[in-house]
């Protein structure tokens, strides 16, 4: 890094890490100027000051870009502005990154992937408890709740998978998780069955797995458990940070209210 500085009018890192991460590296390289990061939830609000270096970073889902700009004070670089622009529909899209994203999405519709082994185990489960209920799809659900499920089909929820295919982004899996039920779960939703009743955003997805009270019905017998309450923080492990521009409870809510 000192030889690296000494060749060079600035360094600028671009680090595609966390932001703890960046920060470590600041602390261990004072030489660096700029260090710009990806792998984060949501954009910087502001550039932080960490060692010597400014420390600032965007997202990896394309949806912003950040634009800073300096001035030199003696032998040092001091930030002048920095600001965070929402990449709006209207913004045209760069056709070098199109491509880019055409050949990513050819290939992943056909890779194999962990996530696609209905064997392997489930990196959020809770060791030495094993589920009984398995997911039924919303049309099971449907038999008794007809009036949520005319809501539901209403809703952007019941056609949450079609937003995925208009993109070409129905096989991908960062994207998957919160149009379908279940993927990643051994009876969730498998990319390479495509299984129609587990697709969109669906009761289970909110409920939980629904075999058991389906068939304790079907059975004729009261169910032995109930369906926890479900408030804001269930909603927020899919609408969150850029996914929502913020999330409101009180505005979200009443578009699928039942």
């Amino acid at each position: 890094m000192p030889t690296l500085a000494a060749e060079c009018d600035e360094v600028i890192l671009l680090a595609f890490t966390t932001e703890a991460e960046m920060k470590r590296l600041a602390e261990e390289f004072y030489e660096i100027t700029l260090i710009i990061g990806g792998d984060v939830g949501q954009a910087s609000q502001f550039a932080q000051e960490v060692n010597q270096s400014l420390v600032v970073f965007t997202t990896n889902e394309a949806r912003t870009v950040g634009e800073i700009s300096f001035k030199r004070r003696g032998e040092v670089l001091k930030k002048q502005d920095f600001d965070i622009h929402m990449l709006y529909p209207d913004v045209k899209q760069d056709p070098e990154l199109i491509s880019l994203s055409k050949d990513f999405k050819k290939y992943i519709s056909t890779a194999s992937l962990e996530v696609d082994n209905p064997d392997r185990v489930d990196p959020g489960a809770i060791p030495g408890v094993t589920s009984t209920a398995h997911y039924v799809g919303s049309q099971s659900c449907a038999q008794c709740h007809a009036e949520e499920t005319h809501i539901w089909k209403a809703s952007g929820h019941g056609h949450a998978f079609k937003t995925l295919v208009d993109r070409g982004s129905q096989a991908d899996p960062t994207c998957i998780g919160c149009h379908t039920v279940g993927f990643g779960e051994p009876s969730g939703y498998q990319r390479a069955f495509g299984d129609s009743k587990l697709v969109d955003v669906g009761c289970e997805s909110c409920h939980g797995p629904g075999s058991e009270h389906v068939q304790s019905w079907l059975a004729g017998t009261k169910p032995s458990f109930e369906f926890r309450p479900l408030g804001p923080g269930d909603c927020k492990s899919c609408h969150h940070g850029e996914f929502s521009r913020p999330f409101d409870w009180d505005i979200f809510w009443p578009k699928i209210a039942h």
